[in-house]
């Protein structure tokens, strides 16, 4: 039996003639509480509290020993006026059923409340708040087991959690025993469910001891379930969001789609992840891994194709899908092609299908750089060198960071890079440029590494490399080093740049911001001025096509939509010749002074945003734009929403690639391909349904 003394004064009060007087007690004898669950059964004893309400102050110690007598001897004496006048209003609050008036003291200036469970002293605010006490009802244990035992019926209790006190809003939920209290189980483990999908758990974590026991102290009708169980429940959770997802995909028009392929390496086999874009109708851009599937050998151009085209027919999609960006292996253009055959048969592709291609403008970037780094390969190869020496060895990073230290370089550490990632790269030569006074100070300490050290010229090189790698300078001018990198990075510009520009300049021109006066200005820049007038010419054509199929698509769907002149007169001929010509002469003004959306659209002034209100605190949101501005422009608005939503790269797909290399680690290699899409997909989806953001690492 555990004793609890709370002392109120540090030491006894003293009587008007200099007696001691001994502290009033009183004890509190609690009923024996049995807490039962399926697999715990604790005991409170009987057990005495000793506590005081007597403190250590002079001030007033005549008049407290004057009270006890009178009550000790059984007489009356008229109250004496209470500390805090009675107010008027009455007080509704909650606190004060746990903090008592007549159990307010005063110390010096200073008033406090206590407890009437706990005894606990707080200090009483002179504006009356009692917001602050809330927090001491929800952790007091003296009020949780005398909850218990009003609501207590059959003299056993459970423990269970009440709703937060409305009037109270700082009160936090108390566990209390009650006799009627509801366990469900069904609900804890789909909340399981979801807390191995989002977090990347393994099943059998339900069956670790530490989660066990955090459970049953939590609540002690838990019951295990089991990794049987957990992964049954896992599957019935992304089974009831995929359902959920299919009927959202009913409602969109197009889609956008991402894909990539990866390897993994704990179980040596290829997956190909396949990523959904799209604009919902609150304007909201989202993405959802659809599938996580795997390829097996031979892995070419077909057989990715008809994985695809699988996964658009178990989603409904097929004839949705708005365009494809993929990287720019050369398998991916037959897998391209072979869809566009498809696609062509069902007459879903959207401007003959110009734009059902694109080429992730991430790996564009990438062949770009490693091709002008090419030209100083040599030297970058000897910067590899020098990282991949120091790092080799504990002892030799340690003398390289002394002497960095000596040199007051706040950077400690070396960075190796991945020969096939230009920023990689990029981040090992800077990195190393930064330890550039160290590199010959270390070489005269350590003989052995001369044979890797560059010389001045080299340095001074790679600094100017690393300065047109940092801005991506397009400048005319560059010395010879970069000039030689600017050539052979303009060969591979040309080769994929003429297959994306037409994407990315219809997506400029739905930016109010800029519209074609932006393209105007960067064509003849890009092109020259006689190519510039061509470009421009078929960017013009382009937009044309693609609004007038999403006027018929949409006025199919919504007759409203359609502009007078493909809309048939409601006007019945009378056999009145006259009233025939009135009719045929409105018609005809309407046509003349009819202009469309996208024509409307052109011809505004561009939106300047630097000047509004919302630019100084926040970023332009194009989506809001078109949102808000959707009333003027129906038709155009639908099409800018589904252009926009497309992905210029690969990145999302790629994204889950860090996911799957956690999911599929040495411990679980021996994990079903269908059950690792399941865990890839489900856990994309409760992430998003949670509203739960992961970091990007690339």
């Amino acid at each position: 039996m555990h004793q609890k003394n709370i002392s109120r004064g540090s030491s006894y009060l003293s009587t008007a003639t200099g007696k001691k007087r001994s502290r009033s007690s009183r004890s509190v004898k609690g009923k024996g509480i049995a807490i039962q669950g399926s697999h715990l059964r604790d005991s409170v004893e009987n057990q005495e509290v000793k506590t005081t309400f007597i403190e250590d102050y002079e001030k007033f110690e005549e008049d407290v020993g004057e009270r006890e007598d009178i009550m000790s001897e059984g007489k009356s004496s008229s109250p004496s006026p209470p500390v805090i006048p009675p107010s008027k209003k009455k007080k509704t609050s909650v606190v004060w059923e746990c903090f008592p008036e007549d159990m307010i003291i005063t110390i010096g200036d200073v008033r406090f409340v206590v407890c009437k469970f706990c005894n606990k002293r707080l200090k009483l605010q002179k504006i009356h708040s009692t917001t602050y006490l809330c927090p001491h009802m929800g952790q007091c244990v003296e009020r949780k087991k005398a909850m218990g035992k009003q609501s207590s019926s059959k003299g056993q209790m459970l423990l269970n959690f009440q709703p937060i006190e409305e009037n109270c809003p700082g009160l936090l939920t108390p566990p209390i025993v009650r006799s009627n209290a509801k366990y469900n189980h069904d609900m804890i483990r789909e909340a399981l469910a979801h807390m191995i999908l989002i977090d990347e758990l393994p099943f059998s974590f339900d069956e670790h001891i530490s989660f066990n026991y955090f459970c049953s102290i939590l609540q002690p009708l838990y019951e295990r379930i089991g990794r049987k169980q957990v992964k049954s429940d896992c599957d019935r959770v992304v089974q009831a969001e995929a359902k959920q997802l299919k009927k959202f995909f009913k409602e969109l028009r197009k889609i956008s789609v991402t894909t990539d392929l990866w390897k993994s390496d704990a179980q040596n086999i290829e997956y190909m992840v396949i990523t959904a874009h799209w604009v919902d109708q609150e304007w909201t851009l989202n993405k959802r891994i659809i599938n996580f599937v795997h390829v097996p050998p031979p892995r070419n151009g077909e057989t990715i194709a008809q994985a695809l085209y699988n996964c658009f027919e178990d989603w409904g999609i097929q004839n949705k899908v708005f365009t494809i960006t993929v990287d720019n292996a050369s398998m991916n253009d037959k897998c391209i092609k072979s869809l566009k055959k498809d696609f062509k048969m069902d007459r879903s592709l959207v401007s003959g299908g110009n734009l059902f291609h694109i080429r992730c403008t991430a790996h564009i970037i990438n062949l770009l750089v490693q091709d002008g780094i090419n030209e100083i390969k040599d030297i970058i190869d000897k910067v590899r060198d020098n990282v991949k020496y120091v790092r080799a060895s504990e002892v030799r990073q340690r003398d390289f960071a002394s002497i960095a230290k000596i040199c007051r370089i706040k950077e400690r550490k070396l960075v190796l890079d991945c020969p096939t990632r230009w920023n990689s790269t990029y981040n090992m030569l800077n990195v190393a440029l930064i330890f550039r006074e160290v590199w010959p100070r270390y070489g005269a300490k350590d003989g052995n590494y001369l044979q890797y050290l560059p010389n001045e010229i080299e340095w001074k090189k790679l600094a100017r490399v690393c300065d047109f790698l940092r801005v991506f300078n397009n400048d005319k001018e560059f010395d010879p080093v970069v000039a030689s990198m600017v050539r052979s990075m303009i060969v591979k510009f040309d080769k994929y740049w003429g297959e994306v520009n037409l994407l990315m300049a219809v997506a400029i021109v739905m930016d109010p911001r800029y519209k074609l006066e932006f393209i105007k200005f960067v064509y003849p820049v890009l092109y020259g001025e006689y190519d510039a007038e061509i470009e421009l010419d078929n960017l013009r054509h382009t937009l044309e096509e693609l609004y007038h199929e999403y006027v018929e698509l949409l006025s199919t769907d919504n007759p409203s939509l359609a502009p007078i002149s493909q809309m048939e007169s409601s006007t019945s001929y009378d056999s009145d010749i006259v009233l025939q010509w009135q009719a045929h002469r409105k018609k005809s003004q309407a046509k003349a002074v009819e202009k469309s959306e996208l024509t409307m659209y052109l011809e505004s002034d561009v939106f300047e945003f630097e000047t509004s209100e919302g630019a100084k605190t926040k970023k332009f949101n194009v989506l809001h734009w078109w949102s808000v501005n959707q009333t003027k422009f129906p038709i155009l608005s639908r099409m800018a929403a589904e252009i926009l939503a497309v992905s210029i790269s690969t990145v999302a797909s790629e994204n889950a690639f860090s996911a799957g290399g956690r999911v599929i680690d040495s411990y679980r290699a021996s994990l079903a391909p269908k059950t690792v899409s399941m865990l890839m997909c489900g856990g994309d989806w409760i992430r998003a349904k949670h509203r739960v953001k992961k970091s990007i690492q690339i």
